[in-house]
């Protein structure tokens, strides 16, 4: 009997029978679905962004001006130190200008001057170290354990009057600012004409 003559509903069950063998033999039926376009998209890596460190500062939060008497070894005992107005350095970056003090007295050409985190509407700050140099310094763009590094240009004299000056590198170091190295520069340099050695000392 030829295909074309075997009536409708034949074809049916034989089609039947057909399939139920192939499930006995274990063949499958069906293929699994195809994941969907949500589950064939591989999730985005998310990229953690490295921030700087918070600044963990050092002792109380104090006056900078009652408090900086105490750290210049050379201050009168008689004088006290004053208000740096000059300076106006952020140095933790938090938004806010920090503090120096400086001698209220004739110090000659290197002073020392102390720094001080200030405290967000505390009106006190953290000293965080003293630096010697001549009035001017500069907050660099490297940073320490949350605050920048600094330059700094003191100057020194030789047995016979030779003058020197320097430019000197200051790190903070977690709890005060440290010298870690210095080059010598122009003494009629100034801060539009920068001329230094191009070797450093280091210091530590």
């Amino acid at each position: 009997m030829s295909s074309a003559s075997i009536p409708t509903w034949v074809a049916a069950a034989i089609a039947i029978a057909a399939v139920g063998a192939t499930s006995a033999c274990g063949g499958s039926q069906t293929q699994a679905a195809a994941p969907s376009s949500a589950e064939q998209t591989t999730p985005k890596k998310v990229e953690e962004v490295a921030s700087e460190p918070e600044a963990k500062l050092p002792g109380a939060c104090v006056d900078p001006v009652v408090d900086g008497d105490n750290h210049d070894g050379m201050r009168p005992f008689d004088k006290h130190v004053q208000d740096d107005n000059d300076f106006t350095g952020d140095l933790d970056d938090d938004g806010h200008a920090d503090q120096a003090v400086e001698p209220a007295w004739s110090c000659g050409e290197t002073c020392n001057h102390s720094l001080y985190v200030m405290a967000k509407g505390k009106g006190c700050g953290h000293y965080v170290g003293t630096i010697g140099t001549r009035h001017r310094y500069d907050l660099l763009d490297d940073k320490h354990h949350g605050l920048h590094d600094i330059a700094a240009y003191p100057t020194s004299y030789d047995a016979d009057d030779t003058k020197h000056c320097w430019e000197v590198r200051w790190q903070f170091d977690g709890t005060t600012y440290e010298r870690v190295k210095k080059r010598e520069c122009d003494c009629n340099m100034t801060a539009t004409t920068k001329r230094c050695s191009p070797d450093w000392e280091e210091l530590k």
